[in-house]
């Protein structure tokens, strides 16, 4: 699969910038997804930010399945940001530095 079509979001957290950037599977309407964190000691590039989020998402294999997730297809874009921000807060892969939590209220699970 050809992943052409990435998007790319920011979540500030208070200790790190993170960079997001995915595609979506239109084969299983899961999604790739990769993510690069500054922290506070960083300077934020987005650029560079972008670069290394783009880098990770193409190492995924597989794509997450969002949509079983959310238990409804199609999911709407504000629900793929979530999905991947819960991901990344259950360290779903070893680059997410460990103090990286995204607090639960911020989820409309």
């Amino acid at each position: 699969m050809t992943r052409d079509f990435t998007c790319y979001f920011y979540h500030r957290d208070g200790n790190y910038d993170v960079t997001v950037a995915y595609t979506r599977d239109p084969d299983n309407g899961g999604v790739f997804y990769g993510a690069a964190f500054c922290g506070p000691e960083d300077q934020f590039n987005k650029r560079m930010g972008r670069a290394i989020a783009r880098g990770r998402m193409d190492l995924m294999s597989e794509a997450a399945d969002v949509e079983d997730f959310w238990g409804e297809a199609p999911v709407a874009r504000w629900q793929v940001h979530e999905f991947i921000l819960k991901s990344l807060s259950d360290h779903a892969y070893g680059y997410i530095p460990d103090n990286f939590v995204i607090h639960p209220d911020n989820f409309e699970l």
